[in-house]
């Protein structure tokens, strides 16, 4: 609206547009240089206001994740204080799985390969029984008031581990996919102190279901993260990795549901040292997927890859 006033009121005033621009010096030619201005300027408003939104989305993770912990703290005392100083820490991120839990967590075991390891669910705001499972199966529970996705769980699980002074975490999810058998694949590189990330392969390993479409969209995706990070990858997608808790400090994630693409890529530009290993991802014994169909999974999994190319 000033642009407009200063152009009726002096036309020549920015005729400096018109040189700038390569634009006629008329009336039309000072209309379009305005116009241009004002999208530049609404351009450079537009990233500032991405920026607030994404500073207080961080705070607003940060708050959560700390409410989450101090609760946990409070109601697992005794069992988290039985778990300092363990070798390694197992994290489930668990959203309506009761079922698949009742199976699951009898199955991972107290040791692996000589190291020591505890067990935390992350209930990501579930409204059936997952809390009360895993609690009969005595492993610590953090609770999160609402559902954030399994990279919004994951990192609390992360913040636990760190509090606990392990040295090593493991993710695995809840639905039965991860086999607790291949915990020591995972574990050995990184409490032996040869990596800083394992993470578990179907494609070096084996797999079982699950769509061609999803298959050629994952190989797809590890050929472009591969590209981008200068390292071979050949499953992207995998939520079954290891950890060494150090390395953590240095990483800053920031994807609430599809967080694989944004782990592999920032861990590589932090110059961690990365590993495939074999896994088996056997079929979801209960229930449904939360990753939606195929063509849902595969956009949300590119723009969040994009996501963490820009931010890291």
């Amino acid at each position: 609206g000033l642009g407009i006033v200063v152009i009726v009121s002096v036309p020549g005033s920015i005729d400096w547009l018109a040189d700038t621009f390569n634009i006629p010096k008329d009336d039309r030619g000072r209309l379009i240089g305005l116009i241009i201005i004002s999208v530049i300027g609404l351009f450079a408003l537009y990233l500032g206001q991405a920026a607030r939104i994404s500073t207080l989305k961080l705070t607003l993770d940060r708050t959560i994740r700390a409410a989450s912990l101090k609760t946990s703290w409070l109601i697992n005392h005794e069992l988290i204080e039985k778990t300092k100083g363990l070798d390694a820490l197992v994290i489930i991120p668990a959203y309506n799985e009761q079922d698949n839990l009742a199976k699951l967590l009898p199955r991972i075991p107290s040791e692996v390969a000589g190291f020591q390891i505890g067990t935390a669910v992350n209930d990501d705001g579930s409204h059936d029984n997952t809390i009360d499972v895993a609690r009969q199966h005595g492993v610590i529970v953090i609770s999160n008031l609402l559902n954030r996705g399994q990279g919004g769980a994951s990192r609390t699980g992360y913040d636990l581990a760190k509090l606990l002074g392990v040295n090593a975490c493991v993710t695995m999810d809840a639905d039965m996919q991860h086999r607790p058998s291949e915990l020591s694949v995972l574990l050995n590189p990184i409490l032996k102190g040869e990596y800083d990330l394992v993470i578990g392969s179907r494609k070096l390993g084996a797999s079982s279901g699950g769509s061609t479409m999803r298959k050629v969209g994952i190989d797809s995706l590890s050929r472009l993260v591969s590209v981008l990070t200068g390292q071979r990858f050949t499953d992207v997608s995998s939520g079954y990795k290891a950890f060494r808790i150090a390395s953590l400090y240095s990483l800053d994630f920031q994807e609430d549901q599809f967080q694989a693409a944004e782990i592999l890529i920032a861990s590589v530009r932090h110059g961690l040292r990365v590993k495939e290993v074999p896994v088996t991802i056997d079929e979801r014994m209960h229930g449904a997927t939360k990753k939606g169909s195929d063509l849902s999974y595969g956009l949300r999994f590119f723009r969040s890859l994009v996501r963490a190319w820009w931010s890291h």
